[in-house]
């Protein structure tokens, strides 16, 4: 039989509290996604989560025909590579 779970074998759960005061405000970066958005699962998983999260500017840069389809997503700004990083923080 095996032996019962004690409080030290189990797994602890992550409290809001600690997380909250872990995360970092994303409202004033401006992050640039570079790349074939297009293909890209991750990329665009990763600019729908920035945008809720409230991120200050998202920018997706890639040639036209590495951009994600029109409404995908809204709110981020489509630009060349060159104007895209230039000032990015990330």
């Amino acid at each position: 039989m095996p032996a019962r779970p004690t409080s030290r074998t189990r797994p602890r759960a992550c409290s809001t509290r600690s997380r909250s005061a872990s995360a970092r405000d994303v409202s004033g970066l401006r992050v640039a996604i570079v790349g074939d958005l297009r293909h890209s699962r991750v990329a665009r998983s990763t600019g729908r989560a920035l945008l809720t999260l409230g991120v200050g500017e998202l920018r997706l840069v890639s040639p036209a025909s590495l951009m994600p389809e029109p409404g995908e997503l809204e709110g981020a700004s489509r630009t060349t590579p060159r104007r895209g990083i230039r000032g990015a923080d990330v």
